[in-house]
């Protein structure tokens, strides 16, 4: 089977690496794993290289001049990777709380008059709480 998509994760290198690494860990457990490819791409001050933990150590990293934050890290990560039909963009903070996330971010993706599926911030609200308290934020949004 063809691998479809490509996780691209910013991370600034001024951070520690803990999320990161949480994040990177729960990735490689998922059980839809084989469906991925996962890249790191390091906005750096310093351009050292990510030093990882052993168990990660095979991870793709490109290391970035730190300009253009989160959107340049991501921009550098799809365009040195053309070819996949889905490119979902996270920060190195990001948790995942739902075991079907990438089942349901393909599904939205391949709905075409869907333009961005986006990430939350408030992993302990569902969609009608976020919409209640923040009505002006979702007029244009679509729940996952």
């Amino acid at each position: 089977m063809r691998i479809d998509t490509c996780i691209v994760i910013s991370f600034y290198d001024e951070r520690p690496t803990e999320d990161l690494v949480r994040l990177l860990r729960q990735l490689r457990h998922d059980a839809s794993q084989s469906e991925f490819a996962v890249r790191v791409v390091v906005n750096s001050t310093r351009g050292d290289p990510l030093v990882l933990p052993p168990d990660l150590s095979a991870t793709t990293v490109d290391i970035r001049e730190n300009s253009g934050f989160n959107i340049g890290a991501w921009h550098h990560g799809w365009s040195r990777n053309p070819g996949f039909r889905f490119y979902i963009f996270l920060q190195d903070e990001c948790e995942i709380v739902n075991p079907a996330w990438l089942s349901r971010y393909k599904t939205w993706l391949s709905n075409e008059s869907i333009g961005l599926v986006g990430e939350s911030l408030l992993s302990w609200s569902n969609w009608s709480e976020f919409k209640q308290k923040w009505p002006e934020a979702t007029r244009e949004c679509t729940a996952i």
